[in-house]
């Protein structure tokens, strides 16, 4: 076939990573196109995860003209819209890479050269298309384009998965959208009112970037100024510049289920910087939801100040948790090392900076390490750590999570059956029910494990396991767990506190409770009532006195009724 202009031998269609990369033509087989309409739809088929992008190149006069190309994603397809103002022949390049592949430089796959014959479709550019409008599988139903000085109402409808808000803003105008099905929205924008020539017409779904708070309390993007981030790999730093101190928190959420995964997050200062390492789980789509509050702010709900986006390509390496953060380290403390101890025991080096401080030591199996002074507020020495002594245990059962099981368990000391359930503290996370276990003394225990599925009401649970546990070297103390009420057994969570005793002064609760209206803790006839910080997490801070009181308790209400709340756990002080 001959052009008008030179074609290089293979230009023409797939390329040498077409097939290889799972992809396939689903409209157009043949790479030229001779077509009597200047609108074309051309279906790439993929077998996982790709990124696209592409190039439209107008032949005569020679000129790219990408704003005439429009992407929509659908499942397993990707649909190209190419509507052309002229006739004439065209070159249309496709351009991937699987998200399994690393790399920022997407690879030519395919090539077509377009002949457009008649125009029979009036053509504007089309709107501009965000990274995460084609990673998400959004899609536009109406209008594909704006005509140039419209005055009338426009109708718009979108498919927009994991939105929280969608609006459409004109000019300085913000037009919100309603949800008229899951994941569909639609209103309409009155064009009628005459916005200035080049007025531009913008969908944003308002959840991401900065909140009203961040640059009022002085932060700014050091590192990811875009709040949609694309990552071939499953870890990575995020970091912010201070103008004041603030104290800093974050959660991490699935996109997809709303799964939290905030304890593969660690977060620290230093200097005028704020750090977030992250750890993603799986590849998909994740939520990082920054919070802050000045220093010297003593509200005890920190605010959102800013939401990423973060779509992770591949799992480059297994994920491990982070050391557990309470309010104090987010107040400036720096970590050196150790980042992880999972899988590390003998001789480790600790180094951290922690301001203000007299003394920083580590403990371990009630022993305690103290570490030395080298100047700065920087701490640091070696600690030795030894499995084997420890007397605390972790033990995790996975559910099927279409039949949710409410559970509960026995600690036993063998041979005299003595019973230390008061020992055992059992919750329910992503479909993991978790026993945390303390063995007070050496010997032999038994743990039996009661469950029920959660639809059946009868009282007695059946014995579902048993194991029988030594403990060689128990801990020089122990002390018991909060007491488990019912409703806390069919799937709460609790991050913290997970003991208290003695009299630990102002406490910081974080826990996850589904379905509640309201969660509060209650301490010497005093409500402390917790903030919802979403996806059923309650957070908040109680002052505690052992000599006001030693019952603590942490309450929920499920019904909405004001006065109406049942006890989950119980804690004595």
């Amino acid at each position: 076939m001959e052009f008008p202009f030179k074609v290089t031998e293979g230009y023409l269609g797939p390329q040498a990573k077409f097939f290889p990369y799972g992809l396939t033509t689903l409209s157009h087989a043949e790479p030229v196109i001779n077509s009597d309409s200047n609108q074309v739809e051309i279906v790439i088929g993929t077998s996982e995860k790709t990124r696209f992008t592409t190039k439209l190149l107008q032949q005569d006069p020679k000129k790219e003209c990408n704003e005439h190309v429009f992407t929509q994603n659908q499942g397993q397809e990707y649909h190209f819209t190419i509507a052309v103002p002229r006739t004439g022949y065209y070159k249309f390049q496709i351009y991937a890479l699987p998200n399994s592949e690393a790399g920022p430089n997407m690879i030519n796959v395919y090539n077509y050269i377009l002949n457009i014959k008649q125009l029979d479709h009036y053509v504007e550019a089309f709107p501009k298309q965000y990274p995460i409008w084609k990673q998400e599988g959004c899609f536009l139903f109406e209008p594909l384009m704006l005509l140039k000085g419209i005055k009338e109402p426009v109708k718009f409808k979108y498919y927009i998965p994991k939105a929280v808000d969608v609006q459409i803003k004109a000019h300085e105008d913000w037009n919100p959208l309603e949800q008229v099905e899951p994941n569909i929205y639609e209103g309409v924008v009155d064009f009628s009112k005459g916005y200035p020539s080049g007025a531009k017409v913008k969908l944003n779904r308002g959840y991401l970037g900065p909140q009203p708070k961040f640059s009022e309390f002085g932060l700014s993007c050091l590192s990811h100024q875009d709040p949609e981030i694309i990552t071939a790999k499953n870890e990575l730093e995020i970091k912010f510049k201070m103008g004041k101190p603030v104290k800093v928190t974050g959660n991490l959420i699935n996109a997809a289920d709303n799964s939290d995964s905030s304890e593969l997050i660690f977060t620290q200062i230093q200097d005028d910087v704020v750090s977030f390492l992250l750890q993603i789980p799986t590849e998909g789509f994740y939520k990082l939801q920054v919070y802050a509050l000045p220093v010297t702010d003593e509200s005890k709900t920190l605010p959102g100040v800013y939401n990423y986006l973060i779509n992770c390509g591949r799992m480059s390496k297994p994920v491990q948790p982070f050391p557990k953060q309470y309010a104090q380290w987010k107040e400036g403390c720096y970590l050196y090392e150790p980042m992880f101890l999972k899988g590390k025991s003998g001789n480790i080096k600790f180094k951290v900076l922690v301001p203000k401080a007299k003394a920083v030591a580590v403990t371990f199996n009630d022993d305690w390490f103290q570490l030395n002074d080298v100047g700065n507020d920087v701490w640091e020495g070696s600690v030795l750590l030894d499995k084997e002594k420890s007397s605390k245990l972790e033990i995790t059962f996975k559910m099927d999570k279409d039949r949710p099981v409410k559970v509960t368990g026995n600690l036993l000391k063998a041979p005299d059956n003595s019973d230390f359930s008061n020992l055992i503290f059992t919750h329910t996370k992503d479909n993991t029910i978790s026993y945390l276990l303390q063995i007070p003394s050496e010997g032999y225990y038994k743990l039996q494990v009661y469950a029920l599925p959660l639809t059946d009401d009868s009282k007695t649970l059946q014995g579902v396991f048993n194991y029988l546990i030594k403990c060689d070297k128990a801990a020089s103390s122990v002390f018991p767990y909060p007491k488990q009420y019912a409703q806390w057994k069919e799937g709460c969570y609790l991050y913290e506190p997970l003991i208290l005793h003695d009299s630990p002064g102002n406490v910081r609760f974080k826990v996850y409770v589904p379905k509640a209206k309201a969660v509060a803790v209650t301490f010497n006839e005093e409500w402390n009532h917790l903030n919802d910080t979403g996806n059923d997490v309650w957070e908040g801070n109680a002052e505690l006195d052992k000599s006001k009181g030693s019952k603590v308790k942490l309450n929920a209400n499920f019904s909405g009724e004001e006065a109406k709340y049942s006890t989950l756990l119980e804690y004595t002080l």
